[in-house]
């Protein structure tokens, strides 16, 4: 798989390759939307794209410059999305209208100390699949920051 792409991979294990039509945009951080399309981050060009299920893609340019736009999740009527370096969240309905909602502390970032382990959930023929998630530990200077360990179960 090459760069400034966006690959599909069937269960028979057929891979399509979708090229963005950014180069060095950076996709990152997927969803699937309930529009049936895929959701990313293309974090170096400030925005957010969708992939239909028909392989066309559209950007969304976020209004705020230099934003850094990180995560994403989807709900049933929009997608959520996260401006690191705006100290925003951002919601984009599933036409492409972007609103962005500034935090309490737009200074507010992850600890630096803390670790984290990614857990990819997906579906399988209809079924959920996750890849099992190892043991965390999270810590932090501040003191309402509780060590735990995730569930390997």
């Amino acid at each position: 798989m090459g760069a400034d792409r966006i690959a599909r991979i069937t269960t028979d294990g057929y891979l399509t390759e979708f090229p963005l039509p950014h180069a060095g945009a950076i996709a990152s951080m997927i969803t699937a939307g309930s529009d049936g399309a895929l959701w990313f981050i293309l974090n170096q060009a400030q925005a957010v794209s969708r992939l239909s299920l028909g392989g066309d893609i559209a950007i969304y340019p976020l209004p705020t410059p230099d934003a850094g736009p990180v995560g994403i999740a989807a709900a049933s009527d929009a997608i959520s999305f996260v401006e690191i370096a705006a100290g925003q969240v951002g919601r984009i309905s599933l036409n492409g209208r972007i609103r962005e909602f500034a935090l309490p502390d737009r200074t507010g970032r992850p600890p630096p100390s803390s670790t984290t382990t990614t857990t990819v959930v997906g579906s399988v023929n209809g079924e959920t699949a996750a890849s099992p998630a190892s043991p965390r530990t999270d810590t932090c200077a501040r003191p309402t920051c509780q060590p735990r360990a995730s569930r390997t179960d």
